[in-house]
């Protein structure tokens, strides 16, 4: 069994959100959503990370006027 690190699955939805976000936003947004849901399952990053990272990701789906979490 392969271990997905954080950074690892960050990186994976960030490229994942830039092919998605043209041809289907709501699926872009999906991926922000699943990615979401499993950082916050990992548990081993420290919050200021995952606000780092969250930021720029809803900003490729949302542009500068991202909804507030």
């Amino acid at each position: 069994m392969s271990t997905l690190t954080y950074q690892q699955l960050t990186a994976r939805t960030e490229r994942t959100i830039l092919r998605l976000v043209v041809q289907s936003p709501e699926q872009a947004i999906g991926a922000f959503e699943v990615w979401e849901d499993l950082v916050m399952e990992m548990n081993a990053f420290g919050r200021t990370v995952y606000e780092a990272d969250r930021a720029p990701l809803q900003a490729l789906i949302f542009g500068y006027d991202a909804p507030a979490a």
